[in-house]
């Protein structure tokens, strides 16, 4: 018979049940895997191939588009208690624009390369600390904009997760040294996440003034700001 539906069963205890074209699985089906994992859904040449449903024995599925045995196309993976992603999938992997929900409320929206936030996004932590901008392997790289639950907001260059390079931080703070008790703008370099060197401090209806940081805290103000320029430390 060419076209049949029936049951095949394997020597490692998997199986299958359903229609059979040219003694391959072909059309619906469903298929249970050694592992205990179970998908149920369309069939071409043996392996799963349009839509389906896969449910894993990690209280984890997938269900969405599939190619040649690989989720492909648009799906929805869930990881029971732990998160939930809806969007683009290539061999196997998120890859493409998707938004992914974690139970604690955290949220990342953007674009994935083989599983990892990579392109532009935006992620919101549980806290209400938020990212907008490049990432790279799943970390914040490149240009970006960093806001804080305290009111600060980051705007500038990230290397491997931290702000590395060129910024600049809008926040308030009484700072008794430079005599501002208002939002000031902090311009300059940071290095592994702290304000490094010289930096221009401005705040309104104030002159601006340059100051040198270490680690994050001013250190000294510089008398003749005018002549001074904005460097990395080396």
């Amino acid at each position: 018979m060419r076209e049949y539906k029936g049951v095949i069963q394997y020597s490692d205890g998997s199986y299958f049940e359903g229609h059979f074209s040219q003694g391959r699985m072909e059309g619906k089906g469903r298929k249970v895997f050694a592992e205990l994992e179970v998908y149920e859904g369309d069939f071409s040449h043996n392996q799963p191939h349009g839509q389906g449903k896969c449910s894993y024995s990690t209280d984890a599925y997938y269900e969405g588009d599939w190619k040649e045995g690989k989720q492909e196309g648009m799906g929805v993976e869930v990881v029971i208690g732990v998160q939930r992603f809806e969007g683009e999938f290539k061999a196997g992997q998120k890859n493409g624009k998707g938004i992914c929900k974690w139970n604690d409320g955290a949220v990342y929206e953007g674009e994935f390369v083989d599983g990892k936030h990579e392109g532009q996004g935006k992620y919101v932590w549980a806290n209400g600390k938020s990212y907008t901008g490049s990432w790279k392997e799943g970390k914040e790289h490149g240009e970006g904009v960093l806001s804080f639950t305290t009111g600060k907001v980051y705007t500038g260059e990230f290397v491997a997760g931290v702000q590395q390079g060129k910024g600049k931080l809008v926040w308030y703070e009484e700072s008794v040294l430079i005599d501002y008790r208002q939002d000031q703008t902090y311009e300059g370099f940071w290095v592994n996440g702290k304000e490094e060197g010289r930096f221009t401090i401005s705040a309104p209806e104030k002159e601006p003034k340059m100051v040198e940081m270490q680690a994050g805290k001013i250190i000294s103000i510089i008398d003749t700001p005018a002549a001074a320029t904005n460097v990395p430390v080396q």
